[in-house]
């Protein structure tokens, strides 16, 4: 497949994502460390974003397999194949509370324009 533009534009893009992902999950535990090393609490804002981002580089990683497996065509899905096992992993993974139903959207959201976003997580 690498004479396939359609191969090299799907790898390109998702080269990207998770170049994308890397830099937010950099991003992340850079934050975590600066806090630790300083012993304090990050702040609201702080804590929405870095749901946020964790949110992010799982959606990131997730659509990364599903172009790898949409690529590789449906044999990728087979038992035998080690993509199924990856592709079901991160789907699995993916679907936990904490990265979906909109939740870290909103408290990031809500985080942004001042508010508490203890009350958005409180209420799911």
């Amino acid at each position: 497949q690498a004479e396939s533009p359609t191969a090299r534009l799907a790898l390109a893009a998702a080269a990207t994502r998770l170049d994308t992902a890397r830099l937010h999950a950099r991003r992340l535990a850079d934050s975590v460390d600066e806090h630790a090393q300083a012993v304090e609490n990050p702040d609201l804002l702080t804590r929405a974003r870095a749901r946020m981002d964790a949110t992010h580089v799982v959606q990131q990683c997730r659509q990364t397999v599903d172009d790898i497996v949409t690529l590789y065509g449906s044999s990728a899905l087979d038992e035998s194949n080690p993509l199924q096992r990856l592709w079901r992993d991160i789907h699995t993974g993916s679907r936990h509370a904490g990265f979906g139903m909109g939740v870290p959207e909103q408290v990031y959201g809500s985080a942004l324009v001042g508010q508490d976003p203890r009350a958005i997580s409180m209420l799911v």
